[in-house]
């Protein structure tokens, strides 16, 4: 098991916000880290009018490390 960062940009949309972030962090989280990782924590850490929101997430990834 080992701790990977992440981080995103997250152009909100329609809908419930909390739900599409979580969907949106985990997908990118997957194609980072592989289908083993999962998120810790993250954090809004930037807003641009044009970007959206950047995040910085910390993923847990099972298995061995790279």
């Amino acid at each position: 098991m080992r701790l990977e960062p992440l981080e995103v940009w997250f152009q909100p949309g329609g809908g419930a916000l909390l739900e599409a972030l979580r969907s949106h962090l985990n997908s990118a989280g997957r194609l980072q880290a592989g289908g083993q990782a999962s998120l810790l924590r993250w954090a809004i850490t930037a807003v641009d009018p044009g970007r959206g929101f950047r995040i910085e997430a910390m993923l847990v990834v099972d298995g061995p490390s790279p």
